[in-house]
């Protein structure tokens, strides 16, 4: 079998995983390469405003399910790093992922969506002569800084593989870069909290695209409400009568969350009805 026979294996698997597990995507055609480059393209007009891809909240990577996770008890017990730190939901998924992807391998419920993840360096890994060539200083000072802090994050893996190494067992550096890159360039970082949504990862989600996402989680958003003093009324919100497309086409497909019990809403969410599930 080819590299690229391989890659088209994975990506069908990946692609079944998602369906067997409710989500929808029948408007988006993906893969399609363009000059190379793995891409999402529209099947039909969206309107402005429509939701047009909907992923239930459990195949969803979160920092609720990497706390209520086999790593609670490592979540649990270094405050610094996870708890008082300012990127310490970024850090938290790389050690998920690092845990998911080296020592539960084909184990991990979310093994498909790794598999077919890319595996290129982060920009602030690059050889410093390639870095160089950019000849933009203030760049540079941005790359270098978050070099250092990269290099600081492994720091603290290599210390948590010795702390508990029947979790990280087989962690090698580049299963860490690959880690970083993943969570850094791939992940949702909005309220009510950092997700890595598959599929959804594979579009353009930067601050000032066009592309945005509605978390509909009724019990996350209320947490969020009481930590950020939002006022939003989350009973209404997803069944919004008004002309938004976006707000009717949720309600009519899905509904929030309802249950009342707080470890569910930790993260340790149940599998949701097909009729009606969860999502994002």
């Amino acid at each position: 079998m080819t590299a690229k026979d391989k890659a088209e294996s994975k990506m069908k698997t990946f692609l079944n995983w998602l369906k067997a597990n409710g989500a929808i995507f029948d408007k988006v055609d993906y893969p399609v390469y363009v000059n190379g480059v793995r891409s999402a393209v529209a099947k039909e007009v969206i309107e402005p405003g429509e939701a047009f891809i909907f992923i239930p909240n459990n195949l969803l990577i979160t920092v609720e399910h990497a706390r209520t996770s086999e790593l609670e008890e490592v979540f649990k017990s270094h405050d610094q790093l996870f708890v008082s730190s300012p990127d310490r939901d970024f850090f938290i998924l790389i050690v998920f992922f690092l845990f998911e992807r080296t020592t539960k391998k084909e184990d991990s419920f979310w093994h498909p969506f790794f598999e077919q993840l890319p595996n290129p360096k982060y920009p602030a890994l690059w050889d410093p002569k390639l870095l160089l060539e950019l000849d933009d200083p203030e760049l540079l000072i941005s790359l270098k800084s978050s070099k250092d802090k990269v290099e600081k994050d492994w720091e603290n893996v290599q210390k948590l593989m010795d702390l508990y190494p029947h979790y990280f067992m087989n962690v090698t550096r580049a299963d860490f870069d690959w880690a970083v890159y993943n969570v850094s360039t791939r992940c949702f970082d909005a309220p009510p909290t950092t997700a890595n949504v598959p599929l959804c990862d594979a579009l353009n989600h930067k601050n000032r695209s066009k592309i945005q996402h509605m978390f509909v989680h009724k019990n996350l958003h209320l947490q969020s409400n009481k930590i950020y003093l939002y006022e939003t009324d989350y009973e209404t919100f997803y069944y919004d009568e008004s002309e938004s497309k976006q707000h009717v086409n949720v309600a009519r497909l899905f509904r929030e969350d309802t249950v009342a019990d707080a470890s569910l809403v930790q993260g340790q969410y149940p599998d949701p009805p097909e009729q009606h599930p969860d999502c994002f």
